[in-house]
């Protein structure tokens, strides 16, 4: 994979001596990073968003004479053993192949199905998802799908569908840091804790979100112009066998 991760372990590789094939299914380097414009804070005080520097990247991926670039290439298989894989490419029909010793499996992630989150108001046109929120602020407009309004008043939804024996039972781990850092982009938010209980639709392409167990103690209703689900990340090599099998392990534990 050439994502952030696959790009990551082989430039690290590359400058430990080491010669690199780099495998990427797409015609670009970058995974689900190209569409992203900042990414959250790594350093304190934490309150600025950092640039995506991905062209640094790709240029010293490009210069390194030990990484050799596959793009639009996938594997068609691998065989052997840790210290001598056969490994056979497949690029626009043709077949190449070579021998590694060792393989870095970084084949990235894609946001869980959202079209599964019905009930927080996914299908509405102004319900989007952590993602799609992404390519809005990338475009430098945040605005609503539904009508092509700036959105003055958003809503996050977190863990949408994760932590939840129906959907995704584990965390993502950083979904809730790419929240901050969304909403530290927009210009205006209203931003409170809180179970979402429910997301509907009001008049004029507006939503209302209702929210228990909040920090007033109270039930509330808040109108919003844009709701975010904050969906989490499933690995493209997963399947909904694997999916199964986590949480029937994690019934086990808990019984």
């Amino acid at each position: 994979g050439g994502g952030p991760t696959g790009m990551t372990a082989a430039k690290e590789a590359a400058r430990a001596g080491y010669d690199v094939v780099l495998v990427e299914k797409e015609e670009q380097l970058g995974g689900n990073l190209k569409k992203f414009s900042k990414l959250f804070p790594k350093k304190s005080p934490y309150r600025v968003p950092e640039p995506v520097d991905l062209e640094s990247s790709i240029k010293e991926i490009d210069e390194s004479d030990r990484i050799k670039v596959h793009l639009g290439t996938s594997i068609k298989s691998i065989t052997g053993q840790p210290g001598q894989f056969d490994v056979s490419l497949k690029t626009n029909g043709t077949t190449s192949e070579f021998r590694a010793g060792a393989i870095v499996q970084a084949t990235g992630w894609k946001p869980y199905d959202a079209s599964k989150l019905g009930h927080l108001g996914y299908g509405s046109p102004n319900v989007i998802t952590n993602v799609q929120m992404e390519e809005l602020i990338a475009s430098g407009k945040i605005m609503r799908p539904s009508d092509g309004k700036p959105a003055r008043k958003i809503v996050f939804v977190q863990c949408a569908g994760s932590r939840d024996k129906d959907h995704l039972p584990y965390c993502s781990a950083v979904c809730c840091r790419v929240t901050l850092k969304q909403a530290m982009l927009a210009r205006e938010i209203f931003f409170t804790k809180g179970e979402v209980i429910g997301v509907n639709e009001a008049g004029e392409s507006n939503l209302v979100v209702d929210v228990e167990n909040t920090l007033l103690g109270e039930k509330i209703q808040v109108e919003a112009d844009l709701v975010v689900l904050a969906t989490g990340m499933v690995p493209n090599s997963a399947d909904g066998e694997a999916i199964r099998k986590f949480r029937d392990a994690q019934a086990t534990i808990e019984k």
